[in-house]
């Protein structure tokens, strides 16, 4: 099975969430503009921070995918006060007409938090290889 794991490059927050999901993956975590659009993924993670910088990215990013080259779309995010981001990343998956899973992982974490709790990264590496096992198990 080949997984594409992305994550935003201004989310540094996020970035080692995207580094053990990869590592879980035998992959390595990329930026947007290391994806490469021409291959094809059984999976794609994509891991954000849902702060307002970040959803133009997403959005840009999310709009240049394609269903024949992004056969599943699994969605990682943590939040601090709503999740609308992650709300509104959903739509746009819709409107592309992306396969997305039918479950995404999201968590909220104190605004001012400095650093990810365990509990984060151990449950969206969970989530993560759920997902995996069910796209392998669907192919």
């Amino acid at each position: 099975m080949k997984v594409a794991v992305v994550y935003m490059k201004t989310d540094k927050f996020m970035k080692p969430i995207a580094n053990e999901i990869a590592r879980d993956a035998r992959t390595r975590a990329l930026t947007p503009d290391e994806f490469d659009h021409e291959a094809i993924f059984d999976l794609l993670v994509l891991i954000f921070s849902s702060n307002h910088l970040n959803y133009k990215q997403i959005a840009h990013f999310i709009s240049s995918l394609n269903r024949q080259h992004v056969h599943n779309v699994a969605l990682v995010g943590t939040y601090s006060i709503t999740d609308n981001i992650m709300k509104k990343t959903i739509a746009l998956c819709h409107k592309q007409d992306l396969p997305l899973m039918r479950e995404q992982y999201t968590c909220k974490l104190p605004i001012l938090s400095r650093h990810l709790p365990d509990v984060v990264l151990k449950d969206s590496r969970i989530y993560v290889n759920d997902m995996m096992t069910i796209v392998d198990n669907y192919y």
